[in-house]
């Protein structure tokens, strides 16, 4: 087994300002490109504590849901650190992120109970019930971030994992978010960009919040026939619900992708030329996976049009149901707008 590196914070830090503020781009960005291999380094430890987690989690959920990982992509890191200015890299808590998915927001509650009340030997250090108290964007969830905590592998102890635990439709509403946002260019799950389809996912997301008897996003019409009507004015303006079958259309061709069971897939999502591509790794190939990841940032950084991720879950189908995204699978979420506005 190799040895970890250790990260000095400090150094962390300063090459996270360096990603945000130097410009990646002309005749001499070797300052950039340094900053960019420590920052991928440190992120690729985080491979073994979050393959951890989500057994953990998975032994959990069971058949009741279905569980996913990802390590956070870089363009979305230097994104939160641009957004966010007195952040530091070292502190980012959400650099291994695993998903769970299950059918109801009361089962979500019950999922993060259990986490709570176990023997869990790794340390919890956040807890947010965004499902109680709604982001602005209307994002709803329970976000549990935890230190790792290891006897035999002390060079990790404390790298951060965040579970993320969402219901069916709370899901469908983010992903969503997710997709129209690679699509239109938009960093709509920041609160940023078009304001018609940010008030439109605000409104759909009080639409779940009523079906699921929880608080509606601050703003939304209280009264039901309100918050409809405002939906419809929304999407007739855009004209919302033909752009998101126009969205999901665009990649139901999804080609060369592996068939795999529990491996790391580098997934590649390519809007020019509507195309997702995956490269496969077994467990024992993290190293070559996470530096593929990184290699695949790194060549496509200067085109909006690629975007690239490292995921694992159980099977193809699981992973095309947690990251749907990637699959421009929309149809769960065009299936509750149109039961809204009908």
């Amino acid at each position: 087994m190799s040895m970890v590196r250790k990260f000095d914070p400090k150094e962390l830090d300063a090459a996270g300002r360096v990603l945000a503020n130097v410009p990646n781009e002309g005749e001499d960005d070797s300052e950039w490109i340094e900053a960019f291999e420590l920052v991928s380094g440190w992120r690729a430890v985080h491979a073994g504590p979050l393959r951890t987690f989500r057994r953990n989690l998975g032994r959990r959920v069971g058949r009741r849901g279905i569980v996913a990982q990802r390590l956070k992509r870089m363009p979305t890191i230097i994104s939160k650190l641009e957004r966010l200015p007195w952040l530091k890299l070292s502190r980012m808590q959400d650099v291994g992120g695993c998903r769970a998915i299950v059918p109801s927001a009361d089962d979500a509650f019950r999922l993060a109970g259990g986490l709570a009340d176990s023997k869990i030997r790794h340390e919890r250090l956040d807890y947010k019930n965004y499902i109680d108290d709604p982001r602005r964007s209307g994002y709803r969830g329970l976000h549990l971030v935890y230190g790792y905590a290891s006897e035999s592998r002390p060079e990790l102890r404390g790298l951060k994992t965040e579970l993320q635990i969402r219901s069916q439709l709370q899901h469908q509403w983010a992903t969503a978010v997710e997709t129209v946002g690679t699509f239109i260019g938009d960093e709509l799950k920041s609160s940023q960009g078009n304001e018609t389809w940010l008030r439109f996912f605000a409104l759909m997301s009080s639409v779940i919040a009523q079906r699921e008897h929880a608080p509606l996003v601050p703003g939304s019409p209280e009264d039901h026939s309100s918050l409809v009507a405002e939906i419809k004015e929304c999407a007739g303006q855009s004209g919302i619900l033909e752009r998101l079958t126009t969205f999901e259309s665009a990649t139901h061709l999804v080609t060369d992708f592996p068939s795999f069971r529990d491996r790391l897939i580098v997934m590649r999502l390519d809007l020019r030329n509507n195309r997702v591509e995956g490269m496969a790794f077994k467990d024992h190939e993290t190293e070559r996976a996470t530096a593929t990841y990184a290699e695949e940032e790194l060549s496509h950084r200067d085109d909006p049009r690629i975007a690239v991720v490292m995921v694992s879950a159980k099977s193809v189908q699981t992973l095309r149901r947690a990251y749907p995204n990637f699959f421009a699978d929309l149809t769960g979420f065009r299936k509750l707008v149109s039961e809204t506005i009908s």
